[in-house]
This record gives structure tokens, C-alpha cells and sequence, in this order.
């Protein structure tokens, strides 16, 4: 039993909350949404709901269910896990002890691992008998008689060890004695000492071959010259201990203790080199006239000339040679597997096919079947006309495309794949970095996992996607935009950033709509301290006069200063806004159509645009079959209509006339309405205390009105408006 998966989807419309009402002719009614009727409004065709979808979840939930159980009752290793799976790969399938048996080992005195037997036979080598004597709490320095004993908690015993010990004693004098002990251990240790003029030597522990070997490997394997060997020992005592040639001492060639490098050699030999065209330069008038001469006045003949094997014969002619060079079988080579079927096509290196005419593949199972291709390599195939492949695994299918790194695929008209696992497939689309993709025509991705779908889009960063006509997605983990990835939308997203953690939980820290619509997840800063709004002067500023810092106040839809009788002051010019509303920077407030809320109006509208197509002319022959046009491509710039959700234009807007922002007109300027603001004084005004406008929009000191937060200069201060 297998269970298909299938990917569901959402179905997102443009406008999910517009529907058609519909009155039928027995009084009902029929609402259907707009996008039945205008598929264009469908961004993604939602999976259809239906029984027979529900009924193959059912049964595979069963399948399942079922599966789980027979895997679940299997007690006959289903999974075939092995000893080494389970952590005891060195465990042999034998039969092991049991606790008892283990047990009367341990507490078996009887001699289980011939201790007792290796300490007899030590023992009858010296002619001291085959019987023990118990010694155990004894200490081993008082003992002064031949013979075998066996012990334990001995006083001086090797190592200070309290276990079970055969000793073996021969005594010369008083003053002079060997002892031999072996301990009576899983692994008898042999220990010996001897005691000369009344004294006792440390215990020697008796070299075992392990141990032997283990002192052995360790000095094998040390690199710090432990013998301390000459340049003698080795046979190079005649090389000297110089240092290399500075470029100078190269250059000038007097000394004779130093090396050479390759550079220095080159640096020298240009050098030389320099020397010898001078002399050259001259002596050049004086071999002008012999150069010249060509009557062969020193008598060469072909064997001076190294040609003393060729005959003086009639050579092939030109066209003999043409016939030769076309002939395409006597140039096959004779590497093993070389294909080169293409006129003037060459292949080189192991696997190699050149199947296109003029084209080139070298290294390791490269293919180039493309006309004028070029692949190289190991793995690549280049099969786009003027394509070319190289590195490991790369793909260069379409024309004029270029794959490079590794297990990258150019697969678009003059794509460019590029980096590891990227893949370029729009027309002039360009992929870089690792598992990037640039699908959308002239999109560029570049990163990790990133994806530029959207034609004319760029994505960067890691796993960011910019899928949307024109968009740009930078950042890491960013939510898929919203809009269109082949036609103008304004109401699209034109740039985000994210900040996402992981594919399961991406979003997006910064959001940018191509009507100018502005997301973000924390607060706007600025240096300013106030809000603005641009209002224009009632008398037009025509001196333009620097008015920052007064106080204004409006006369209809204009400003003017303040003065000490107006009742409302609107607020202050400001210096350096925080925000500034109604600015209109880029293009003449009336551009576009509005409703009477000043709303931008926006309609389906066709608007054209230029793509690029590649026409592939095939080579053209005569009738002998000579070639007399060659295979290839015409790149051709068409002009196609497109429909997209765009702004209606105002007709009296002119877009041949510059338009200069309110920003650098004289009869604008931004009036801070909230904030912290500097405006002009006439000294009067004290730190916490208030002020109002007098005549000319500079403030006084007054009993209310705005706070006074500081002095700035002698006739500016700062207050706070709201």
C-alpha cells in the first residue's frame, strides 16, 4: 500500500471580499465572486475541495493505521539491527559465564592463573624447592633464608600493593640478596630487587613485550630529532645553511652564498635580459645592412638549419591542405572515447564529446553539442549555441548561457549559473551562490536558498524571495511577496528585508509597496524632534527670505507670520523635521487622478514593454553542399502589450515639463506642528518658563502659552508645541 502525497493549496484573489449579485427570475438570487468572471484577479488557483479528496485521506489514514500495527506485532527484528547497531559490535555470539562461576573465580586461591606456577619454576631454576612458605603481614626486608613464600599485606612490597605476592628469596650473605616477587593478578607482573653492602634497591618491574613494543611505537612516532642527527647523517653535509637572494643581490650576481627562488631566477634573467636588448638596440644599425642581405652569405645549409632530413620536394598546396583539414575522420584522436563529430570541433582529455560544429570540450566526461560550445571539465555539457560549461556537473543548456562552480544549470537565453547547486533558467538571468535560482527573466539571485522569480528581480541574502515584477528581497527567511511576477501592479510589494529565523518561521522586518506604502515591525528614529506638514506662503516668500524659526498661523489655506492678536498660531517653520507630510518630492501633487478624499485612483490598463527574443538562423549551403552562411542568433527587441492595476494619470498632467519639489521652492516651507522646536526671540523668554508670538512671528515672554525648554543663542530658544 502506497499513499500519493499532494500539495494543497490556498486560493488567494485580488479582491476576496467582492462578489456579484445577480436577482434570478423566481426571485432568488446568485452571488458570485468578481474573480469567476476575471481570472486576472486569481493570484494563486487554491486546490479544489471535494469527496473523493477527503475519501483518499481517509483511506490513507487507514493504510496507515494498518501498517503501523503489523510493524508494531513483528517481534521477528523487522528493522534487521545488528550487535554493532546496539553498541556491542565487539561481542562474539558465545557463551558467557554466569555470576557464579565468575565468583568462585575471583575467590579461588588455588592458583587460576599460574602465578604460583611461574614463582615454582623461578624458584627450582635455583635449586630452592617446589613448597611455599606463608608470610602473609611480613615484612619483606627481615627475610634472610632461601626459598619460596607466599603472602600478602607484605611490608615493602613492590609498589606498596597489599595483593597476593610469591616470593622468591636467594640469599648470599647477610649483606647481599636477591628477591623476586610476582604478583598474583589476572596478568602476573614480575618484580625483582637485590640488596648490596647491607642495603636494599628499589623494585624492578621485569620488562613485559607489550610494554617493549609500547616504548617502541611512542619513540617511533616523535618528530623533534630525538637522536639528534646532522645534515652529515643524512647525506647532505655539503649543502649550506644560506638564506635566499634579495631581488638586488639577484640582479647583480656577486655573491655566491645565497639561494635562488624561481622569482629571484626570473628577476635576474629579466634583468639580463634588459641588459641584452640595450646591447642589442646598440648594435642594431650595424647588422641592418647583413640582416638585410639575403643571398645567404654564410653558406647555411639544411642540416645547420636542422632540417638535414627533408627533401627538397613540391609541398602540399593550400587547397590540398583545406581538403585535408575538412576531412574530420583523420583528426579523430586517439584518446580513449573521444568524440569529436563537428566541423572543426576538438576534444581532448578522457570521455570527451564534440559534437557541434566549432566547438571545444576537454577533461572528464565533458560534452559540448552545442554549435561554438565550449565545455571543460568533469561532467559538463555545454549544448546552447556559444554556450560554455565548466567545473563539476555544470549545465549550460540554453544560448549564450554560462554555467560554472559545481552542479550548476545556466538553462535561460544568456544566463549565467554560477557558485554551487544554482540554477539560472529566465532569459539573462544570473544565479550565484549556493542553491540560488534565478527563474524570472533578467533576475538575479545570489546568497543561500535564495529566489529571484519575478521578472526583473533581485534577491539576496539567505533564503530570502523577491517573486514580484521589478521587486527586490534582501535580509534572511522573508515571506513570499505579494503581487505579480510578469506585470505592473501597484498595489505590489516593491522591497522587503527580512529577518526570519527559519523556513518554518519566516517574516519580514521591512516592507516597501510600489504605491509608495511603507511596514515595519519597530519605530521610526530621526534626528528631528517635530512633525511637518508643507504649507505654501500667502505672499509667495518673493524675496526668498529665510523664515525658519517663526511663528505662523493660516489665512484660508495659506500661511503668514504671527502676530500678538491672532488667536491661533498653526506652529513654527521648522529647522529640521522628523517627519514631513504633503511633501510631494517626486512628482507633481495632481500627477494622478484622485477621489474627493484624495485618494489615487487605479484602473486595468494596458501599458507596453520591450523583451528581448533570441531567432536562431540556421547555416545555409549551395548546392555542392559548401557552406555559405553560418549557424546563428539574432538577438530582436519587440515591443508587447501587457496589462496591469496601474494609476489613472491626470490628462493635464504634462510629463515633458520639469517638476521641482516643494522642497526647493521659496514660496514653501514645513510648519512643526508637534515637537520640540527652536524659534526666534527677543530675549525676553526664560528657561521654564512661557511664551507666545509677538508682531513678526518671534516669541515674547508671556504668563501661558508654549514651554520654554532651553536657550539656544542670544535670539533663539527651544519650546515645546502641541
Amino acid at each position: 500500500m502506497s499513499f500519493e502525497q499532494h500539495d494543497w493549496l490556498d486560493h488567494v484573489v485580488e479582491y476576496p471580499d467582492q462578489y456579484k449579485v445577480e436577482q434570478l427570475e423566481d426571485g432568488r438570487y446568485r452571488i458570485t465572486p468578481t474573480w469567476e468572471e476575471n481570472p486576472d484577479e486569481i493570484i494563486v488557483d487554491g486546490t479544489r475541495f471535494s469527496a473523493n479528496m477527503m475519501n483518499r485521506i481517509e483511506q490513507g489514514i487507514a493504510d496507515a493505521h494498518e501498517i503501523t500495527k503489523e510493524h508494531i506485532d513483528d517481534d521477528n527484528n523487522p528493522h534487521g539491527v545488528t550487535k554493532a547497531q546496539v553498541g556491542l559490535g565487539n561481542v562474539d555470539n558465545v557463551k558467557q559465564a554466569s555470576k557464579t562461576e565468575f565468583d568462585n573465580h575471583i575467590t579461588d586461591n588455588d592458583d587460576p592463573h599460574l602465578a604460583k606456577q611461574q614463582a615454582i619454576g623461578w624458584a627450582k631454576s635455583f635449586g630452592l624447592g617446589d613448597t611455599f612458605n606463608i608470610i602473609s603481614d611480613t615484612d619483606l626486608n627481615d627475610l634472610r633464608d632461601n626459598g619460596l613464600y607466599a603472602g600478602q599485606n607484605l611490608m615493602n612490597a613492590p609498589q606498596g600493593s597489599s595483593d597476593w605476592f610469591y616470593v622468591v628469596i636467594i640469599s648470599i650473605s647477610h649483606s647481599a640478596q636477591i628477591q623476586v616477587a610476582i604478583r598474583h593478578v589476572t596478568s602476573p607482573t614480575i618484580f625483582t630487587r637485590r640488596k648490596s653492602q647491607g642495603s636494599w634497591q628499589n623494585w624492578t618491574e621485569m620488562e613485559t613485550t607489550a610494554g617493549a613494543q609500547e616504548k617502541v611505537d611512542a619513540h617511533a612516532i616523535r618528530t623533534d630529532n630525538p637522536h639528534s642527527v646532522t645534515k652529515q647523517q643524512v647525506g647532505l653535509g655539503n649543502v649550506p645553511n644560506n638564506s635566499m637572494a634579495t631581488q638586488g643581490e639577484a640582479e647583480v650576481g656577486t655573491t655566491n652564498t645565497k639561494f635562488m627562488s624561481p622569482l629571484r631566477v626570473k628577476q635576474a634573467f629579466d634583468k639580463f635580459i634588459e641588459a641584452v636588448n640595450n646591447s642589442i638596440s646598440n648594435l642594431s644599425n650595424t647588422f641592418n645592412s647583413h640582416i638585410n642581405n639575403t643571398g645567404n652569405p654564410h653558406g647555411v645549409t639544411k642540416t645547420q638549419v636542422s632540417l638535414g632530413n627533408v627533401d627538397n620536394v613540391k609541398q602540399a598546396s593550400k587547397t590540398e591542405f583545406d581538403n585535408h583539414v575538412d576531412d574530420i575522420s583523420m583528426h579523430k584522436r586517439a584518446s580513449p572515447n573521444i568524440i569529436q563529430s563537428g566541423v572543426y570541433s576538438n576534444a581532448e582529455g578522457l570521455d570527451t564529446e564534440a559534437i557541434g560544429d566549432f566547438s571545444h570540450a576537454e577533461g572528464d566526461s565533458s560534452k559540448a553539442s552545442g554549435s561554438a560550445s565550449h565545455a571543460e571539465g568533469i561532467n559538463t555539457e555545454a549544448s546552447g549555441y556559444v554556450s560554455h560549461a565548466e567545473g563539476f556537473g555544470t549545465s549550460a543548456i540554453m544560448d549564450y548561457s554560462h554555467a560554472e562552480g559545481y552542479n550548476t544549470e545556466s538553462s535561460g537565453n544568456g544566463a549565467h549559473a554560477e557558485g554551487r547547486n544554482t540554477k539560472a533558467s529566465g532569459i539573462a538571468a544570473h544565479a550565484e551562490g549556493s542553491e540560488s535560482e534565478a527563474s524570472g527573466s533578467r533576475a538575479h539571485a545570489e546568497g543561500i536558498n535564495t529566489t529571484a522569480s519575478g521578472a526583473f528581480s533581485h534577491a539576496e541574502g539567505l533564503q530570502t524571495v523577491a517573486n514580484v515584477y521589478a521587486s527586490h528581497a534582501q535580509g534572511r527567511y522573508s515571506k513570499q511577496m505579494i503581487g505579480s511576477g510578469s506585470s505592473i501592479n501597484n498595489n505590489d510589494d516593491a522591497f522587503v528585508i527580512g529577518n526570519g529565523t527559519s523556513t518554518s518561521n519566516k517574516s519580514n522586518a521591512f516592507r516597501v509597496t510600489f504605491n509608495g506604502s511603507v511596514y515595519g515591525l519597530s519605530a521610526f528614529n530621526s534626528t528631528g524632534a517635530d512633525y511637518a506638514e508643507y504649507f505654501e506662503w500667502l505672499d509667495g516668500n518673493t524675496n526668498d527670505e529665510d523664515r525658519v524659526g517663526y511663528f505662523v498661523t493660516l489665512d484660508g489655506d495659506k500661511i503668514r507670520k504671527a502676530n500678538n492678536e491672532d488667536s491661533y498660531v498653526l506652529g513654527i517653520i521648522s529647522a529640521q523635521p522628523a517627519i514631513i507630510g504633503d511633501s510631494h518630492q517626486d512628482d507633481w501633487y495632481s500627477k494622478h487622478v484622485t477621489d474627493d478624499w484624495g485618494r489615487i485612483q487605479y484602473q486595468w490598463q494596458d501599458y507596453e514593454e520591450e523583451e528581448t527574443k533570441l531567432i536562431h538562423h540556421e547555416a545555409k549551403y549551395d548546392e555542392e553542399g559548401n557552406l555559405i552562411q553560418e549557424e546563428y542568433e539574432e538577438e530582436v527587441v519587440e515591443t508587447v502589450i501587457k496589462r496591469g492595476y496601474l494609476p489613472i494619470l491626470n490628462p493635464n498632467w504634462n510629463p515633458e515639463e520639469e517638476y521641482i519639489p516643494r522642497e526647493q521652492r521659496k514660496e514653501w516651507s514645513p510648519v512643526g506642528m508637534v515637537g520640540k522646536l527652536l524659534v526666534r526671540d527677543d530675549g525676553t523668554c526664560q528657561v521654564n518658563g512661557y511664551c507666545k508670538s509677538s508682531d513678526e512671528g518671534i516669541a515674547t515672554a508671556s504668563d501661558q502659552g508654549y514651554r520654554v525648554m532651553e536657550r539656544v543663542s542670544e535670539n533663539i530658544i527651544r519650546v515645546l508645541f502641541r
